[in-house]
């Protein structure tokens, strides 16, 4: 978060919130949707113009966060997919927060900060 400016981060968490929030990799979704919402989706555009809803997503994919291509099923639209691997420039994985307690356990899962705290003491 600490990457990324306040309209680039909201728009990564709509972008989430419509893939990886309903278990989906990618997901068709049109500028309109982003900004005026839909009818499962509130949108950003109370809070963001157009203009700089198009300059957070090429910010987004020219830095490798999202990925964007051409729809093959809509031409007013993209499918957007989120880079789940990336890591800021000059960090390494080492330096992710996975050294202070929060690595995964061998399931996959990250303790939860009731089990750190309760683990210090």
């Amino acid at each position: 978060m600490a990457e990324l400016t306040a309209i680039e981060f909201t728009v990564l968490m709509q972008i989430l919130d419509r893939t990886v929030g309903w278990q989906n990799r990618s997901r068709t979704i049109g500028l309109s949707h982003l900004l005026n919402g839909g009818r499962h989706y509130a949108g950003i555009g109370h809070a963001v113009k157009k203009s700089s809803l198009m300059n957070a997503l090429r910010s987004l994919e020219d830095r490798g966060i999202i990925e964007r291509r051409r729809s093959s099923h809509h031409n007013q639209m993209k499918e957007y997919r989120v880079n789940l691997d990336w890591m800021p420039s000059g960090r390494s994985e080492e330096q992710d927060g996975c050294g202070d307690g929060w690595a995964p356990d061998e399931e996959g899962y990250a303790p939860s900060l009731y089990d750190l705290q309760n683990q210090s003491t």
